[in-house]
């Protein structure tokens, strides 16, 4: 998935009738973008602006599906295999020993080093195998992605409600304020509500 260009005017919308609930004006709020490199030192920024990097952020960092994992062992893999076939290759031969008194003690650490490189291709393969087992995942993937998300943008809302009037029927509040930014379905995100501040209580 690619980023958004901007969040648009009626989600928007949607955010300020859930903060103006508890007195605040989104439109005014300043905060620190937590995804800048500089965090907490960077600069203030509109609240809408920072919504926007947060959402663009777990679009982009969405964690790799267990076939994606498996791809990216592939490499490993095939250069852990390649050194084994390299090294075995210099270990034969007379040839290959400068100093040929020492061929007995050079020959006993290639094979030593040869033996770790036979059980690691091989485990890789394995590790490959299971993974590619599990497939692309991109249900439990994307759910993931979105707990993150709304993780992410409960946090901001404690910190941007600090000082508000929201510490009653906060658990209504915050529920319409991940609603209004994100739209995900409304029983789960009532669930993640009740277990984040059950944390925090």
């Amino acid at each position: 998935m690619k980023p958004t260009d901007g969040i648009i005017n009626a989600r928007w919308k949607k955010i300020k009738q859930s903060l103006a609930e508890i007195g605040i004006d989104a439109d005014t709020i300043s905060t620190n973008s937590q995804f800048s490199a500089e965090f907490p030192r960077a600069p203030m920024l509109p609240l809408r602006q920072v919504l926007q990097e947060m959402a663009n952020f777990h679009v982009l960092h969405k964690p790799p599906t267990p076939y994606e994992r498996a791809d990216q062992s592939k490499a490993a893999q095939a250069a852990a295999d390649e050194t084994l076939k390299q090294l075995q290759r210099l270990s034969s031969g007379r040839r290959n020993y400068p100093d040929y008194a020492q061929i007995h003690h050079y020959r006993e650490r290639y094979d030593q080093l040869c033996e770790q490189l036979v059980w690691a291709v091989a485990e890789l393969q394995k590790r490959r195998e299971a993974l590619r087992d599990g497939g692309s995942s991109s249900k439990q993937n994307a759910r993931n992605a979105q707990r993150d998300h709304w993780h992410a943008l409960a946090d901001l809302w404690l910190n941007i409600t600090m000082l508000a009037n929201a510490s009653k029927h906060r658990r209504k509040h915050l529920t319409r304020f991940l609603l209004a930014c994100t739209a995900g379905p409304e029983r789960e995100i009532e669930n993640f509500v009740r277990n984040f501040l059950a944390k925090r209580s």
